[in-house]
């Protein structure tokens, strides 16, 4: 069996062609196929982002293959290339529509640019503000490591150049959880008192520079749990729905005037382009809401 074969045979069109499409672009990256410069833009909320050719060129190809496949779908992409004379956004959504797709062609841009393998293609599939499948794919991770899933369909593992799927879920809490920040958490004080009150069992063993990969590597039950401050929407997008079909919890939440203000799913505005608003913490139902109410009590 072929592994765009075995997605067609797990998951919906939708879904199996966002696979399809993450492997492929992910692929491309990973090759060298565009440049891992970094440059630097302007931009009307942060001043300025860095991005690469890769990261360019990688959307555009999403976008156009996609858009093959489903011409009245719509899309939530980080980039943005105007001064290069490219539109690779041309037919922008919120996840508000009949079909929307949210992209991060790299997520982890900085390993990416300095060689490193904790970068991945993440791509979220969703329609009217639902969430119904999701895929990350990274190349360089265990000989290039697929992680997908949809609603009532199951999520699924491929690895080590396999074609075959492995149904994957979150199992048991380890003896000594392993649980991930994501890098945000460490650039700024506002969460220091939180990781000095961790007990020693909850206590972070690493940094996921790719949220997206984290997500994923939680609903295959490969972490416990993962940390994050808020984040642009490409950031979760294609993790979400993979973490709820595997069995696991994602508690949202806003930082309003420095509190933690939980939320029950995402907003509207978490969709958003222009700022990071939802955080979160995903894992093992068992180690969320602990972890939550000490994020709650001590942020600030």
């Amino acid at each position: 069996m072929k592994l765009n074969d075995s997605f067609e045979q797990c998951l919906s069109p939708e879904v199996a062609a966002a696979a399809r499409v993450a492997v492929k672009v992910g692929g491309l990256v990973a090759s060298g196929k565009w440049s891992s410069e970094m440059q630097t833009k302007s931009h009307p909320t942060f001043g300025t982002a860095s991005y690469t050719e890769a990261d360019i060129g990688g959307q555009l190809l999403a976008i156009a293959d996609i858009h093959d496949q489903f011409d009245h779908a719509r899309f939530l992409a980080e980039e943005e290339s105007a001064e290069a004379g490219m539109n690779p956004n041309p037919f922008p959504g919120d996840f508000s529509g009949t079909l929307d797709f949210s992209l991060d062609m790299i997520d982890g841009t900085t390993p990416f640019r300095h060689a490193l393998f904790n970068w991945c293609s993440a791509i979220g599939v969703g329609r009217n503000q639902s969430h119904f499948g999701g895929v990350i794919y990274a190349p360089e991770v265990r000989g290039g490591l697929t992680i997908a899933g949809e609603k009532g369909r199951g999520v699924y593992l491929w690895e080590h150049g396999s074609e075959m799927p492995v149904l994957v879920s979150i199992g048991k809490v380890r003896s000594k959880p392993v649980i991930v920040l994501g890098l945000d958490v460490m650039r700024g004080n506002a969460f220091e008192k939180f990781l000095s009150v961790l007990p020693k069992n909850l206590k972070p063993r690493g940094i996921a520079e790719s949220g997206a990969l984290g997500l994923a590597l939680v609903a295959a039950g490969r972490l416990d749990a993962i940390v994050q401050s808020p984040q642009m929407p490409w950031d979760w997008c294609g993790g979400y729905s993979l973490v709820h079909e595997a069995g696991g919890a994602f508690q949202c939440f806003h930082v309003v005037e420095g509190r933690i203000v939980p939320l029950e799913a995402p907003t509207a505005g978490d969709y958003a382009s222009d700022a990071q608003r939802l955080g979160f913490i995903a894992g093992h139902p068992d180690l969320v809401p602990e972890l939550f109410s000490l994020l709650k009590a001590n942020v600030g």
